[in-house]
């Protein structure tokens, strides 16, 4: 099966609820993956006007292969995690890795005050956006990383989802705008 893009992975054999009568080709789909964050490094870096890029980082499985990606391709970024407090799972897993990787001078730890999260709530209400904790946690971290001097940044939006399918936007890698 070619690979053309990423939601044609949804006919794989690993879905058993939409199992393919052809296996996907793992090759196709190793370079479907690297050229798409590469893309994304390119296109950050140019609106960033900056050569370092950024990644949205919770030290989970899915972030964690972009950054691994994002290595391979001679490129990493700086990341950004976001919690409550500093034992939060989040943060704690994105510490390892980033100790593990021995670039943890590149990892920024955002944890907001009830203040901040409350203020972001209100102007997300303002922008007739959903207000709750996690909206504004993302606000927040967006804030942090435009406040660091980025135009963008690159999240995995909706990996850990994509077996459901819960959007049309589920996918690999977003650049994201700010």
């Amino acid at each position: 099966m070619a690979v053309n893009r990423w939601n044609d992975v949804v006919s794989c054999q690993i879905f058993p609820e939409r199992i393919s009568p052809v296996p996907w080709d793992i090759k196709e789909l190793e370079k479907l993956l690297f050229d798409a964050v590469r893309n994304c490094l390119s296109e950050c870096q140019r609106l960033n006007d900056r050569p370092e890029t950024v990644l949205c980082f919770s030290g989970g499985l899915d972030s964690t292969l972009l950054l691994r990606i994002m290595m391979i391709s001679s490129r990493t970024p700086h990341t950004f995690t976001i919690g409550p407090n500093a034992e939060h799972p989040d943060i704690v897993a994105s510490k390892a890795v980033m100790k593990a990787f021995d670039i943890e001078h590149l990892h920024h730890v955002v944890i907001p005050t009830p203040e901040q999260i409350t203020e972001a709530k209100a102007g997300l209400r303002k922008m007739k956006q959903p207000d709750n904790d996690g909206s504004a946690a993302v606000f927040l971290c967006h804030k942090a990383i435009r406040a660091a001097g980025f135009k963008t940044f690159i999240a995995g939006d909706g990996i850990d989802e994509i077996k459901d399918l819960p959007s049309k936007n589920s996918g690999v890698c977003f650049r994201h705008n700010i």
